[in-house]
């Protein structure tokens, strides 16, 4: 396994050379190493395709960009959402739940998963470097152009090269993306990220069709709390959630997505427990298992939602929005809205110190829009689109396109075998 940062120095005829050498039988390049392309790339690599990763940060990679929340489910979502999580390599599954909370239905109209977005990034990128498979390269590309034997050329800003068969694009919301704050306009997909104007344009001049996209993204908040506020749900940690259903007939178990999704979470709790006892003490180094803690015993601990409301200053009548805080950053005690709140306060039933870590802000971006249900995208032999760049609206849809992209371009790669590293 073999990780490189592009360097601007040097020949650039050596550099080509070199890592032409090096990268001539790869099967695949995927673009961007965010929630699908880290998903793709892990599904390629345990199939044995020899696969190069690529992201202009690899310190993000695997990062979830939007908030904590990798699924709200509804009882007609449930078994859709198992099944795309269960789609994922076992390991890559772990990486993404372990440690997470459990919002049962219950206690609430809607289940969900609520994921700290840095421990995932970290086990996730632990769980791609395992991968003999797998490079992972830190560039960002500008241009894929067709090479003339049926395969694909993948050039960077540095005017370094790649080579593959097949290309996957999943630069979420980076193509033409602006990120709009208060009243600033910054570019990227993400805070801190660069825009890949370049790549939307050669897209565009291979005839792929493009249309605008837009996501509100919530602010995050530092507070720490000596009593709940009214209105909050407790959560538990996925390890240790069991199964809270009585035991019915068939038929009503297969009527009811809730003990679909209860079932689940309790296999899922069994396996990450185990996955996190075999990698802790490997030779390899462990993976990543945060174990997070607040300095004082009196705080609430992060494992709660919490509901408070805000001011709309952009209404005169004093209007007020309702929002729900779900734990983000467990070491930080950050918490973040699900979703973009437009006022400047937020008011909690008890006196407390609180201060805006990061505002919300509204996102706009152009994403692929003739791709089918595996992510081809038309006319182009051999590319393929995911996640938000192909219109995914959630972490869990980001997720499944990966993974349905992966097992194509692995049929058209031909017959591999697994070559992760035995656990």
């Amino acid at each position: 396994m073999k990780s490189s940062v592009d360097s601007a120095s040097g020949s650039r005829d050596a550099r080509v050379a070199d890592r032409k050498e090096k990268l001539e039988c790869e099967s695949c390049v995927v673009i961007g190493a965010g929630v699908s392309g880290c998903a793709c790339a892990a599904v390629l690599a345990s199939r044995g395709v020899a696969t190069t990763l690529v992201n202009s940060a690899l310190d993000v990679t695997g990062m979830p960009g939007y908030g904590p929340v990798l699924s709200h489910v509804r009882p007609e979502e449930a078994r859709a959402v198992v099944a795309a999580l269960d789609a994922l390599p076992m390991e890559m599954r772990c990486a993404w739940l372990s440690g997470s909370l459990l919002c049962r239905p219950e206690l609430t109209e809607v289940a969900g998963l609520i994921v700290d977005p840095r421990a995932v990034s970290l086990r996730v990128k632990w769980v791609l470097e395992q991968y003999p498979q797998l490079q992972l390269r830190q560039a960002l590309v500008t241009a894929v152009q067709a090479d003339g034997d049926g395969g694909w050329i993948i050039r960077s800003a540095f005017d370094d090269e790649l080579r593959a068969s097949y290309v996957v694009v999943a630069v979420g919301l980076s193509l033409g993306g602006r990120l709009t704050v208060g009243m600033q306009t910054l570019e990227g997909g993400r805070y801190g990220e660069v825009a890949s104007d370049e790549l939307l344009e050669v897209l565009r001049g291979l005839g792929v069709k493009c249309e605008v996209s837009s996501l509100s993204v919530g602010h995050t908040e530092c507070a720490t709390f000596t009593d709940l506020p009214s209105g909050s749900v407790a959560m538990e940690r996925l390890d240790d959630a069991r199964r809270k259903t009585t035991k019915r007939s068939s038929a009503a178990v297969s009527a009811d997505p809730w003990f679909v999704w209860l079932e689940a979470v309790e296999r899922w709790g069994r396996e990450s427990a185990v996955w996190e006892r075999g990698v802790s003490g490997e030779e390899r180094g462990p993976a990543p298992l945060l174990s997070y803690s607040l300095e004082r015993n009196d705080y609430v601990r992060p494992s709660w939602a919490l509901s408070g409301s805000t001011q709309n200053e952009d209404c005169g009548d004093g209007a007020r929005d309702a929002v729900v805080l779900y734990p983000a950053g467990l070491a930080t005690a950050e918490w973040a809205t699900a979703e973009r709140a437009t006022g400047n306060s937020v008011d909690w039933d008890m006196p407390q110190e609180a201060h805006r870590s990061r505002p919300g802000y509204e996102v706009r971006a152009y994403v692929v829009r003739d791709v089918d249900d595996e992510g081809r995208v038309s006319g182009l032999d051999g590319i393929w689109a995911v996640g938000r760049v192909a219109g995914a609206s959630s972490y869990v849809e980001s997720l499944a396109s990966g993974v349905r992209a992966a097992a194509a371009v692995a049929a058209a790669a031909g017959p591999t075998t697994s070559c992760l590293e035995s656990e």
